[in-house]
């Protein structure tokens, strides 16, 4: 503490100080000094005139409670290793480590935040694929039993046309019927919506000179295909003729039908179908 100097005037003229009061004086200001220096400041927690914290080597502690931090400035915060989730695991996100760099407004880049596991991001069951069915052999071809193909054989039928009559012929003998879908006398009825191939080999006998034309029909459930053979009989040998028409690309949908249909015009109703020869095959091609 700085030294205090006062300076009394003592003399005994009535208009000046008593030795009593001079004393009092000087006693009322050291008393007023001393004290000012006592003021504790509650900001600093310090003790004017002897120093922070401290007072004749006593530690002043101050505890501040409730007290508000008026806009506070966060910079470079750290993300930790940890899971952020929400109603349920699908919802989480995983930090694989420490996180920082982040950078407020007016800021540059900010680091990348990395997921390190898959998340799943949708609840929803993926759908199923299609499942092949068939054999891959060692040489590499593809064999497919479930592939709809067909081959059947007809039996003989007598007078089915020759005057303008349109007669489906009957093919009774099946030679193989993969899937099933050839009705073993002459409708095929489509499994699946595609593009389907016919083969016709037709042998017609009795063909006579009167005879002059030959239609053979494919009818399907979305159009009709034909093949148109003119001057039959010039075509025959000693009244025979193999009529062999291919529809290769014949559009079905599934349940659609298919079967065939021959016209022999300008005589009479002698024209027969021979068996054994006559076939009617088709498949699915795409």
């Amino acid at each position: 503490m700085s030294a205090f100097t006062r300076t009394t005037v003592i003399d005994s003229s009535p208009a000046g100080d008593t030795v009593k009061q001079a004393v009092l004086d000087v006693d009322t200001d050291l008393t007023g000094i001393v004290g000012a220096y006592n003021v504790h400041d509650t900001a600093t927690t310090a003790v004017h005139g002897v120093g922070a914290g401290t007072v004749c080597g006593t530690t002043l502690t101050q505890t501040l409670t409730n007290k508000t931090l008026m806009s506070p400035t966060i910079s470079s915060p750290t993300i930790t290793a940890g899971t952020i989730q929400g109603a349920s695991t699908l919802n989480a996100l995983t930090f694989a480590a420490a996180t920082t760099g982040w950078t407020g407004a007016g800021g540059t880049a900010s680091k990348t935040l990395t997921v390190d596991e898959a998340v799943a991001m949708s609840s929803k069951a993926p759908k199923a694929s299609p499942v092949f069915t068939g054999d891959v052999t060692l040489a590499g071809k593809v064999i497919n039993a479930t592939l709809p193909a067909f081959m059947a054989r007809a039996a003989a039928q007598a007078d089915v046309t020759g005057d303008g009559t349109a007669y489906m012929p009957k093919f009774t003998t099946e030679i193989y019927d993969q899937a099933a879908n050839f009705d073993g006398q002459d409708t095929f009825t489509a499994p699946v919506t595609g593009k389907y191939a016919f083969v016709l080999n037709l042998q017609l006998s009795q063909i006579g000179a009167a005879h002059t034309l030959g239609t053979v029909y494919l009818v399907t459930s979305n159009r009709t295909y034909y093949g148109v053979y003119a001057n039959i009989y010039a075509m025959s040998s000693s009244g025979d003729l193999i009529l062999s028409i291919a529809f290769p690309d014949a559009d079905m949908d599934a349940a659609d039908t298919a079967s065939l249909l021959v016209t022999v015009t300008g005589g009479t109703k002698v024209v027969d179908i021979a068996g054994t020869t006559s076939t009617f095959s088709g498949r699915l091609v795409f």
